[in-house]
Parts: C-alpha cells; structure tokens; sequence
C-alpha cells in the first residue's frame, strides 16, 4: 500500500498497514527462532559454545535491523498524513532509538559467556575511555534533535557559514544538502552547540520558483 492512499483511505487503510506491520514481525521472529535452533543444532557439535553464541549474535542483529525498517517505515507511513516533516523526525527517532535497543540486547546475550562478558568489559572500558564519548554524546544529540525539533527535516537552515536543506537526522550525523548540490555531514552535537539559522518559509518557496523557472 503507498503512502498516498495512505493519505486519502483513511482510518481503514491504516489499521490495514498496522496488520500487515505486526505479520511481518510475527512472520520475521518465528523465522528467527527456527534459524537460532537450526544454527544451534547443526554448528553446536562443530563449534565451540562461544562461537554459536556470536552466530546467534549476528541473526539477530540481522532480525533486528529489518525490524526497525518495518517499524520505522510503518511509523513514518502512519503520521504522514498530519506532517511529512513530523513522520520524517518519528522515522529518524525509531531508528535510532531501535538501534540503541538492538546492540543493548546484543551485549546482554553476548554477556552470557564470562569469557566473553570479560572482554566485552575490557574492550568496552577501553572505547568508553578513548571513544565512545563522542559517540554516545551525537547518540543522545540524535535523539534530542529528534524530539525537541529545533529544526526539522526539509527546513532550510544556515550553519557553519553554509546553507542547506536538512535531509536526514542520522544516529551520529545529520545530513544537509547544500545550495551548490553537495552533502554535508554534520555530527549531531556540532549541530546541537551551533547558531542554527532557520530561513523563512517565503524564502523556500522563491527559491523552489526559481530552480522550478530554471
């Protein structure tokens, strides 16, 4: 079903999208159990228990990922019909937020093994020391600007001397399409800590006149 029709059917064609989302992911998680006990079956007498337990891992990083698209892509679909812009940041906030969830779940699993909740701690102490602040700083600046929307998807917005029009908000950066047709990545909490200008919305519409006219 497209968004448009999600646009003009209504209340029906949603509750349609809604089934459809949840058979997907009851469809997608009975195939990863069966894939999770046939990979324990068939690898458990080759491989060492620790080596099952990080194929397991990857299954359901896999799981996990075609489960955010399902959810972010509903989600997206289900607010369009209020605000593109508004569906756009919900889409973004999912996604980052499906993210976070998936490696926490990850690390817990992996945690199982003391041999390797014992590097996952050392390896761990080691990116929060050297790393990991900036990382989990453009995280949180993520979904800050997600939330609090101090600027929104398809605005406009002067920063960094340039101007550009916001095209995504990403985990870690945001992404700008400037007025000469290069992309700009700028990592959330730069964009979070800058003068951010938001150009008018009559100045959009002029320019759009202009490259249309073009």
């Amino acid at each position: 079903m497209t968004t448009s029709s999600l646009r003009h059917e209504g209340p029906a064609a949603r509750r349609t999208e809604k089934r459809k989302a949840l058979w997907q992911i009851i469809v997608l998680a009975a195939a990863l159990g069966v894939v999770l006990a046939a990979t324990t079956f068939l690898l458990r007498p080759i491989f060492p228990d620790q080596y099952v337990l990080y194929f397991h891992a990857a299954e359901v990083a896999m799981a996990g990922f075609f489960v955010i698209q399902i959810l972010s892509s509903i989600s997206y679909n289900l607010t369009l019909a209020h605000s593109a812009q508004t569906a756009k940041s919900i889409k973004s906030l999912v996604r980052i937020t499906g993210a976070i969830i998936i490696i926490a779940f990850i690390i817990s699993y992996l945690s199982q093994d003391p041999v390797i909740a014992a590097s996952i701690s050392t390896i761990s102490g080691l990116v929060i020391g050297f790393s990991s602040a900036n990382i989990i700083g453009n995280v949180i600046a993520g979904m800050y600007l997600a939330i609090a929307r101090p600027f929104r998807i398809d605005d406009r917005i002067k920063v960094f001397g340039e101007v550009g029009v916001v095209h995504d908000i990403g985990m870690l950066y945001t992404r700008l399409t400037l007025e000469n047709g290069d992309e700009m990545l700028a990592s959330n909490t730069s964009m979070v800590t800058s003068t951010v200008i938001l150009k008018k919305r009559t100045e959009q519409s002029e320019t759009t006149q202009k490259d249309v006219a073009a």
